[in-house]
């Protein structure tokens, strides 16, 4: 399998993303009341973290499962436990390497093994991440109207009405540029055309996409909840309907592949985010970093029956190795 980036690329951006990751942890650091700090992680609940962890497994699998959904318009469906022994290996690869492109490198090549071709494959992957940006921001559009008493009504007007117009133009210059482009674009390479059809046998299969939407849905869902359950685990009092209308968009610039392994950018993000919810800086850092924390532990937990399964062993390993001699 060729090399997403070459080796000279990823140490580059590895460098980047480990300064800015440094830069914004430092800064954080030195803002931080350490002592209000240890009060807080002294009162953590121990029932609503692990209640937290379910939930992240819970995401996990239904990650999985949109993932089999989407390998299933490929060359050759694959079965529910392979998907998830894919999309627990590419997590682990994210974890150990803490590089968000190691995930992607190792979802694509081990799906390939199961006789799909890298272009499909890769198509997925694209599809995927789309998919989870995509509920990202319905929910931050949804959460908009409810963020009147939180941010300045000016603001928010202005913020509404660029979204309005964003997506009036997507809707209108979209389809009359988009069409043309493909079109001549599928003439000229049998890759992009391959694609094409690959994403129209999806989008053509209403059943199959209504599931995807659901999961994509059901995964983030819970990755809300678990956060709810971690900033609750604390002992902080605070609106529960604030921080569901902040939550997308903190998830939406945490999400964002800018950093090792989201460390600085997410807690820089929580940090902000539940400000307008009143919840201290010192409170919102360990919830951020709880969940930073609790989804390795979930991956962990999930991965358990690679201790019986030489399978998925296997692919672990496999995953390592391609990471490896990817970065050479």
């Amino acid at each position: 399998m060729p090399a997403v980036l070459t080796g000279v690329q990823m140490r580059s951006l590895f460098s980047v993303k480990a300064i800015l990751s440094a830069a914004l942890l430092l800064l954080i650091f030195t803002n931080i009341d350490w002592h209000a700090f240890t009060a807080t992680l002294v009162k953590f609940d121990g029932l609503l973290l692990a209640a937290a962890v379910i939930c992240v497994i819970g995401q996990i699998l239904f990650l999985s499962l949109r993932w089999k959904l989407l390998i299933d318009h490929a060359e050759k469906p694959i079965n529910y436990p392979d998907a998830l022994r894919i999309t627990l290996a590419s997590l682990v690869a994210n974890m150990l390497l803490l590089a968000s492109v190691s995930g992607v490198v190792v979802r694509i090549a081990l799906t390939m093994q199961h006789s799909v071709s890298l272009l499909k494959a890769s198509c997925a992957m694209i599809i995927d991440r789309v998919m989870t940006l995509a509920a990202i921001i319905v929910m931050v559009a949804l959460a908009l109207p409810f963020a009147s008493h939180l941010i300045k009504h000016d603001i928010l007007m202005k913020m509404c009405v660029l979204a309005t117009v964003i997506g009036v133009l997507l809707l209108i210059f979209a389809p009359i540029w988009l069409v043309p482009f493909l079109n001549d674009l599928t003439a000229r390479s049998r890759r992009a055309a391959g694609a094409l059809d690959y994403l129209r046998s999806i989008v053509a299969d209403r059943t199959s996409m209504i599931k995807i939407i659901v999961t994509s849905i059901c995964a983030q869902g819970l990755y809300f909840l678990s956060v709810l359950l971690i900033a609750q685990s604390t002992g902080t009092s605070f609106p529960v309907l604030d921080l569901l209308v902040v939550l997308p968009a903190i998830a939406l610039v945490a999400s964002l592949p800018l950093s090792i392994g989201g460390w600085g950018v997410r807690e820089t993000a929580f940090i902000i985010g539940l400000g307008f919810v009143g919840i201290s800086k010192e409170t919102a850092f360990l919830i951020s970093v709880e969940v930073g924390v609790l989804c390795m532990v979930a991956t962990m937990l999930t991965g358990l029956p690679a201790l019986f399964d030489k399978k998925l062993t296997s692919l672990i390993r496999q995953a390592l190795k391609l990471n490896s001699s990817n970065a050479a």
